[in-house]
């Protein structure tokens, strides 16, 4: 069941990080391998990391970070060459950026360019979020005259 796909593509480990599902995701968790968890996507190519990020889902985030594949989702682009900070980025959630930037691969994260060649930085700025462009600039050490 767990690897079934509904008509979106989408199987029951990336519907429970949509959904906020924090206990179906670890029960899911048990029934699959890091790295099958780590491959699931939808149709974007998001992963259940990126889906969180997006939607501003901070037990969900905090929740995949400690699973042992939270660097590698981190890390994974969707099918527009963003990782799961430019999610959290261009919609302005800070408190997700914050946690994202805990993790090993955070300098990695945040100087990746998506295939529009732009930053998580460069997101928010374009999108209007003031705070999440302070604060990355802040971490980057980058002049806020820029």
């Amino acid at each position: 069941m767990a690897r079934a796909r509904d008509n979106d593509g989408l199987d029951a480990f990336i519907r429970a990080a949509r959904k906020r599902a924090t206990t179906v995701i670890e029960l899911l968790a048990t029934m699959e391998s890091a790295d099958e968890q780590a491959s699931k996507r939808d149709k974007t190519g998001s992963n259940a990391l990126s889906l969180s990020a997006a939607r501003g889902h901070l037990g969900v985030l905090e929740l995949l970070i400690n699973m042992r594949t939270g660097d590698d989702q981190a890390r994974s682009i969707d099918n527009f060459g963003e990782n799961a900070l430019m999610h959290a980025a261009k919609n302005g959630h800070v408190h997700i950026v914050m946690s994202l930037l805990t993790m090993k691969s955070n300098l990695q994260q945040a100087q990746a360019r998506n295939a529009n060649n732009m930053t998580a930085l460069d997101l928010a700025i374009a999108n209007g979020r003031t705070e999440v462009a302070n604060f990355l600039k802040e971490f980057l050490n980058v002049d806020k005259s820029e």
